[in-house]
């Protein structure tokens, strides 16, 4: 789709192709249970965030075509404008140049580590991350990751690009730690941890951590992903008051 055509939807302008027909925007995101799923067709994209997106961007009036990619390539296709929007992005400068970002939030989550049981006694964050079992595995371009990253104690592993690689390869004995948002690591264990080898530690990474749908300045145009996200923001609100 031109940036044009982009712009016109952003703007709640009708497209006319033989009929009036607007286009639905191109929308990415990442497997990210329960908050992203794939359903059984292998295309369908379900989950607590996409309902909540899907929601208000119908009040706000617009329709939506989801990919489930990698976030590497979510992020990397919004700033090239291929990718109209995007969910779930936590705040970050690098991503606020090429991306506009609503005023509400989509959810608030919380990370935690998961170890092998009885292996993360030395954890305390007010002390050091590196008194977690090393290495730590995290899925690659995510911003828990390159938060972890800066601690020079730290040994990361990114080779992943979901949850699930993260959490197997801490049951192969591959990783010390796997990083993970709470609701994502009681889901996964429940499904994958059938012998109870492993353990959610009490005390979180990071708490309060908010997320967003965020919206392509080189899609849309500033004034473009702008109005979209004040459209998406308003529809949110609404949707909370209710």
């Amino acid at each position: 789709m031109s940036k044009l055509r982009w712009r016109l939807l952003a703007s709640g302008g009708v497209l006319f192709c033989g009929t009036a027909v607007a286009e639905p925007l191109r929308v990415c995101t990442v497997v990210w249970p329960p908050h992203t799923v794939v359903a059984a067709d292998g295309r369908t994209v379900q989950g607590a965030h996409t309902e909540t997106v899907s929601r208000a961007m119908q009040v706000a009036g617009y329709e939506m075509s989801i990919d489930a990619v990698s976030w590497e390539r979510c992020m990397r296709d919004i700033a090239e404008g291929y990718y109209a929007a995007a969910y779930a992005a936590s705040y970050r400068d690098d991503r606020a140049a090429y991306a506009v970002y609503p005023r509400e939030p989509i959810d608030s989550v919380r990370y935690v580590a998961v170890v092998r049981k009885g292996e993360g006694k030395g954890w305390n964050s007010q002390r050091s991350y590196g008194a977690l079992p090393q290495p730590i595995s995290a899925p690659r371009a995510w911003a828990v990751t390159d938060d972890l990253r800066r601690y020079p104690s730290v040994r990361i592993e990114d080779s992943s690009t979901h949850n699930e690689q993260d959490i197997r390869k801490l049951l192969a004995g591959r990783v010390g730690s796997a990083i993970l948002e709470a609701r994502t690591a009681r889901k996964l264990l429940a499904e994958l941890d059938l012998a109870g080898r492993l353990e959610i530690l009490d005390e979180p990474i990071q708490s309060d951590r908010k997320y967003y749908m965020i919206f392509s300045r080189k899609a849309l145009g500033d004034e473009g992903a702008r109005l979209m996200a004040e459209r998406f923001s308003s529809a949110i609100s609404k949707r909370e008051r209710r």
